[in-house]
């Protein structure tokens, strides 16, 4: 009497399952690999769109060899195509003076009664630095 060899089905049956999944891992990876080459085109999409209209940004300001806009116009530009605005530095001086009596037992405590006071009005001037770009070089 003979009896079937079921050690070889089980191997199969084993193999078969390994290739299967590793047919899913293999699917995944190439679903992954589409979607970074789709960003990757739209990425460049953008990237070719911006470049086109940072040259047309340049040349609508351009006289002779000169290019002319200020901070807000840049601004107004990065604003329509989802760039940061570029900042300004601003200078602000300002003052708090004042003075206050506090009925206290000690020096330590009127302290502690004059850091719990909240400043609500205080004036200030700020002024604005606006710098000129001179001999800038450009190529598109």
């Amino acid at each position: 009497m003979t009896t079937p060899d079921y050690s070889h089905q089980a191997i199969i049956s084993g193999l078969r399952a390994e290739i299967d999944g590793k047919d899913k891992i293999i699917a995944e990876h190439q679903k992954q690999i589409q979607q970074l080459m789709d960003t990757a085109q739209r990425n460049y999409a953008l990237y070719s769109s911006l470049q086109d209209s940072v040259k047309d940004f340049f040349e609508a300001r351009r006289n002779d060899d000169n290019f002319e806009f200020d901070i807000d116009e840049v601004n107004t530009f990065f604003a329509e195509n989802s760039i940061d605005p570029l900042k300004r530095e601003y200078r602000v001086e300002f003052r708090i003076e004042g003075t206050v009596l506090v009925e206290a037992e000690n020096e330590d405590e009127a302290r502690d009664i004059v850091d719990e006071l909240d400043v609500v009005h205080w004036s200030s001037e700020i002024e604005n630095f606006e710098a000129e770009a001179t001999n800038v070089e450009a190529t598109f």
